[in-house]
């Protein structure tokens, strides 16, 4: 099966988790040419430069796919994280661009915890306070256990001095904090304390 995408796709993953970067990075470039019009590959190729530290080659990458799938949830997410990760600041050009990603992203894929919550923090630092906690409140209805929503709730529900609300979500962030302590005692083998026979 010479033209299965699909195969490149899944050779070119094995190929990266074994560290066999330019093997994949082929791999992943063969699937694209395969299927240009699916953005599988070229999903993985990011994450792949993304690990290289290659943000230059990310960015090329992700603005080539858009041109083919404008719309597509997760370049546009991928390209707005890459931007952002780069240290922009509200009232820069390519801070307004990476909004205008995400902002397609959640058109296509409102459902998306990880783009509301990314969406979250450009309107807090634009300190758009209150759009920033809506975003948060999604975030939180689509991923209940969702720390980072949930820490950023949090604060800033106090900052708007709406502090039942507050309280409500800092349960909720012990609580799950909670389940997850207690998910990581039961992950380890139990031990006995009882000490081998022969010794004190």
């Amino acid at each position: 099966m010479p033209k299965a995408a699909s195969l490149y796709l899944i050779r070119g993953v094995a190929y990266a988790q074994l560290a066999q970067y330019d093997q994949a990075e082929k791999d992943f470039v063969d699937a694209a040419q395969l299927e240009p019009d699916q953005p599988h590959s070229v999903v993985a190729m990011s994450m792949l430069y993304s690990d290289r530290n290659q943000p230059d080659k990310e960015k090329a990458l992700l603005t080539k796919q858009l041109a083919i799938t404008p719309k597509d949830s997760v370049t546009n997410y991928l390209l707005a994280d890459l931007i952002i990760r780069g240290g922009v600041q509200p009232g820069q050009p390519a801070f307004q661009e990476a909004k205008g990603y995400l902002a397609t992203s959640l058109a296509t894929k409102p459902d998306s915890a990880e783009a509301q919550v990314l969406m979250g923090h450009l309107l807090e630092q634009e300190n758009n306070i209150s759009d920033a906690v809506g975003h948060y409140g999604k975030a939180i209805e689509l991923e209940p256990d969702n720390r980072s929503a949930l820490d950023r709730q949090f604060i800033l529900l106090r900052r708007l001095h709406r502090n039942d609300e507050a309280a409500q979500t800092l349960q909720h962030l012990k609580s799950v904090l909670n389940n997850e302590i207690e998910q990581e005692r039961k992950s380890f083998p139990a031990r006995t304390s009882a000490a081998p026979q022969g010794q004190p």
